[in-house]
Parts: C-alpha cells; sequence; structure tokens
C-alpha cells in the first residue's frame, strides 16, 4: 500500500487485509479517503484485499489516512508480496 500502481484512470492503492478482515473504522477510513483522494471507487479483489482506484496527485494524503487506520503493511517491504 505504500506504493500507488499507475492507470489509465489515475492511480491504483492496493490495501492488504489480514485474513480479509476489516474492521467498521477501517471500512470508514477506506470510504473516506476514497472519496477524498480518488474517484470514490473501491474494489475487492479476488485475495480478499480492496483497492482504491482513481487516485489522483495528492496521494500522500491518501496513505496517510489508511495508515492512521492501522491498514498499512507491518513490514513496508512486503508491500509488494502477494
Amino acid at each position: 500500500m505504500l506504493r500507488i500502481v499507475p492507470a489509465l484512470d489515475g492511480g491504483i492503492c492496493r490495501i492488504k487485509l489480514a485474513g480479509g478482515v476489516i474492521t467498521s473504522a477501517q471500512a470508514l477510513a477506506v470510504a473516506q479517503a476514497a472519496q477524498t483522494y480518488a474517484q470514490g471507487v473501491i474494489e475487492a479483489t479476488n485475495r480478499a484485499n480492496l483497492q482504491i482506484r482513481g487516485i489522483g496527485a495528492d496521494h500522500d494524503g491518501l496513505i496517510e489516512t489508511l495508515m492512521a487506520a492501522e491498514l498499512g503493511p507491518a513490514n513496508p517491504a512486503s508491500d509488494d508480496v502477494r
């Protein structure tokens, strides 16, 4: 999640959920971040994770919001591990 992947509709931020579990407070943080920093689109993946699409230039704010909700990787190097 510490990296925004470019796509045709803007950036994509993949949020890995441990065991596919998310709290209601974390879900609210994801929704608010998607609305504030992206186009409001949240997708569930086949691996029981989430991704936010259409992220604009202020992706630092999006990452800060998600990290504050404890949705970041425990180890930043694990961001690329599937």
